[in-house]
């Protein structure tokens, strides 16, 4: 894709957005892609043999223009059984035409490869990236974790759809998202619409063209990261923080705060969870974005995309866990109340 000259790259752009497009299809449900007579015209090409791998049919239209006497006209078409054509009634002459079904396919770009496209242009303005390209959503990428300007790291985001899909956008940036620089590919200005807290947008076509990537927000505790580290072998982690003191049996997975009783913990992605921000918070640590936590732990044991869920059926966990901010967790030092225990 970096090949692809300037005008062709703002085009395959637009039909990434466009690929969202609805459109009714030959076997009554609805679909969603490009038409074919619009990518040709588009793309300025007869067939699309020149991007075997950067389209993906997404089935048939239960339309066609249909050009007659230099009119153009859209008419419902039919399927033929058991061949791959399809008729309609030409609205001029009644006269029944036969059209091949080729003639209505639907197609959408093919996500994966124009995300590694976009990442092979981009990935020269980076100073690092750590690629972890996750589906959040079909308006929504997470690409991983770059080093941009100045060295600020920040985890980068692809999104498309702001018009249609702003609210499944927002949700699932809300969620998963405490921080981030956000690449949207859409048409619209993305300062017009309210982001969640520590999420900045920018158009994907102003970027690759050049412009900076630049990240103004800062995480919280960002300073503490190059704080020390658990000392390797070590068996049980020792926490004090404001004459509080916690300890986290790592083999047996028993967390331990003064005051709360031993948390034994079952399963071994809630004990990955634990152990994390227990690590964290001997670094200085004390609140980690959901994402980071999510995707520190997922490699080994997979499983749930949120945290509440990998603590599902224990109702207790919120007694050592806690969230000092929205999409932030940490652990919770707070004694439990005498109404608490009571």
């Amino acid at each position: 894709m970096s090949e692809v000259r300037p005008d062709r790259l703002k085009i395959f752009i637009e039909l990434f957005e466009d690929s969202l497009e609805p459109l009714g299809g030959l076997d009554g449900t609805n679909i969603e892609g490009v038409a074919i007579w619009d990518l040709r015209r588009r793309l300025n090409v007869p067939n699309l043999d020149e991007w075997p791998v950067c389209f993906k049919l997404a089935g048939y239209a239960a339309t066609y223009k249909y050009v007659h006497e230099a009119q153009y006209f859209w008419v419902d078409v039919k399927r033929v059984p058991n061949e791959p054509l399809t008729r309609f009634s030409c609205p001029e002459t009644l006269a029944i035409r036969e059209v091949a079904l080729d003639e209505l396919a639907v197609y959408q770009i093919n996500e994966q490869k124009f995300i590694a496209g976009v990442l092979e242009i981009l990935r020269p303005r980076l100073l690092s990236f750590q690629p972890s390209i996750i589906p959040m959503s079909k308006y929504c990428w997470y690409l991983g974790m770059a080093t941009i300007e100045r060295g600020v790291n920040v985890p980068l985001y692809l999104a498309r759809g702001i018009e249609r899909g702003y609210q499944p956008i927002y949700d699932v940036l809300s969620e998963n998202c405490a921080y981030g620089l956000v690449l949207h590919s859409g048409r619209a200005d993305p300062d017009l619409f309210k982001w969640p807290t520590g999420v900045q947008v920018q158009q994907l076509w102003d970027v690759l063209i050049g412009e900076s990537l630049d990240f103004k927000w800062r995480p919280p505790l960002q300073q503490d990261v190059n704080a020390e580290p658990v000392p390797e072998g070590t068996s049980v982690i020792v926490l004090e923080r404001q004459n509080q003191k916690c300890t986290y049996d790592i083999e047996n997975q028993i967390l331990t705060i003064v005051g709360k009783p031993d948390w034994h913990i079952n399963g071994k992605r809630a004990g990955a969870v634990v152990h994390y921000l227990v690590e964290q918070a001997y670094r200085g640590r004390w609140e980690i974005p959901a994402k980071e936590l999510l995707d520190k732990t997922k490699t080994d044991f997979g499983g749930a995309g949120r945290v509440p869920s990998i603590f599902r059926g224990n109702d207790q966990w919120e007694t050592y866990i806690s969230r000092p901010k929205h999409g932030y967790y940490g652990l919770n030092l707070e004694l439990i109340s005498a109404g608490a225990s009571a």
